[in-house]
C-alpha cells in the first residue's frame, strides 16, 4: 500500500510540475507577444529612419510573424527597409496594398518611384493590386505615375503584368503623354516596345505636340533642350505613322 502511494504522489508530482512548466512557457509566450508587438507598433509608427533598427525589426518578425499584419506595416518596410526586408514581410503575411491610412498612397507607390522593379514584381508575385484607380483619378494608373516618374523598367513590368499602354486618365492623356513632359527618352523608348498609339490628351495634343512645345520653351537652355529635342525624334516618327 505504501509503494502505491508512493507511486501515485511521484506521478502526481511530475504531472503537476509539467502543467506548471507549460503554463509557465504559454504566459511567457504571452508577456513576450505583448512586449514584441509594443516594440514593432513604436518602430513602425516612429518617423526615425535610423538604419541600425532594421535587425531589430527583422529579428521581431523572425519570432513573431505575425506582427507584419498590423496596419502600416508594408508601409513602413518599403520606406526603411531594403528589399530583403520586405521580403521577409511578405512571407510573413504582410498585405503588400496596405496603406497606412486612407490618405496615405499604396505601399507600392515606393518602388515605382525609384524604378526599383525588383520589388515591384516581389509586390505583385503576393498579391499586390496593380490595376487600382488613382484617388484622385480613377482611370489614372500606375503605368501614367511609373513614366511620369521616370521609372522605364518599372513601366515595363507594368505593361508585362496587364496595364494597358494606351490607358487614358480623366483629360485622355496616356502614359506617353506623360513621359513626353518629362522628356525622358528611356521611359519613351520603354513605352514604345509595345502596341503604343499616339493619342491626342482633351486639350488635342499628341505626346509628340509636347515635347515639341517645350523645345520652343527651352531654346537656349542647352541642357533642357539637348533632352526635349531627342525626346521629338522619337515621338516625330510614331505620330507621323498614326496620321496616314
Amino acid at each position: 500500500m505504501k509503494s502505491r502511494y508512493l507511486r501515485f504522489s511521484i506521478l502526481s508530482v511530475m504531472l503537476l510540475t509539467a502543467v506548471i512548466a507549460v503554463a509557465a512557457m504559454f504566459y511567457q509566450r504571452h508577456v513576450a507577444w505583448l512586449a514584441a508587438q509594443e516594440r514593432f507598433i513604436e518602430i513602425v509608427a516612429s518617423d526615425d529612419h535610423r538604419e541600425d533598427r532594421t535587425p531589430e525589426v527583422r529579428e521581431l518578425v523572425a519570432r513573431f510573424p505575425g506582427l507584419v499584419k498590423r496596419p502600416g506595416s508594408m508601409t513602413y518596410a518599403v520606406r526603411h527597409g531594403d528589399n530583403a526586408l520586405c521580403r521577409q514581410f511578405l512571407e510573413a503575411g504582410a498585405d503588400p496594398d496596405d496603406a497606412e491610412s486612407g490618405i496615405e498612397p499604396a505601399p507600392i507607390f515606393g518602388p515605382l518611384i525609384q524604378d526599383n522593379d525588383e520589388l515591384v514584381r516581389l509586390m505583385i508575385e503576393h498579391g499586390a493590386d496593380i490595376h487600382a484607380g488613382n484617388r484622385f483619378d480613377e482611370k489614372r494608373t500606375l503605368l501614367h505615375l511609373a513614366a511620369a516618374w521616370n521609372s522605364p523598367k518599372v513601366c515595363r513590368l507594368l505593361i508585362e503584368n496587364g496595364l494597358d499602354v494606351n490607358q487614358t486618365d480623366s483629360t485622355d492623356r496616356t502614359p506617353l503623354h506623360d513621359a513626353a513632359e518629362i522628356a525622358e527618352v528611356e521611359v519613351i523608348e520603354a513605352l514604345l516596345e509595345f502596341d503604343v498609339e499616339s493619342k491626342k490628351d482633351s486639350l488635342g495634343r499628341t505626346p509628340y505636340d509636347i515635347a515639341k512645345t517645350k523645345v520652343r520653351k527651352y531654346q537656349g537652355m542647352q541642357g533642357e533642350l539637348k533632352r526635349y529635342n531627342a525626346t521629338v525624334e522619337k515621338l516625330k516618327a510614331l505620330d507621323e505613322a498614326s496620321a496616314k
